[in-house]
């Protein structure tokens, strides 16, 4: 089964609305203000009856650039302190 195509406009709106929950998050001070206002933000919008979402070559570029950044922090330091 294949996903409808995401509007430009509809990814936009998504981004956007990330960003607020960012923002509102890092000024409220709370906790991964980067990761958990944007997923709040979008959750909420969803749980309300929006469709928000984002288009393919945006969301798979974001899964790339997150591997690879989460692969860069593995280094042999943190593979010797896995047994702890």
């Amino acid at each position: 089964m294949s996903r409808p195509a995401v509007s430009t406009e509809t990814t936009a709106k998504t981004l956007i609305l990330g960003v607020v929950g960012g923002v509102a998050f890092w000024r409220l001070g709370l906790p991964l203000p980067w990761l958990s206002g944007p997923a709040v933000a979008v959750a909420t919008a969803a749980l309300a009856g929006r469709h928000p979402g984002v288009a393919a070559p945006v969301r798979e570029s974001a899964i790339v650039l997150l591997g690879l950044t989460l692969g860069a922090t593995v280094t042999p330091a943190t593979l010797a302190l896995l047994p702890r």
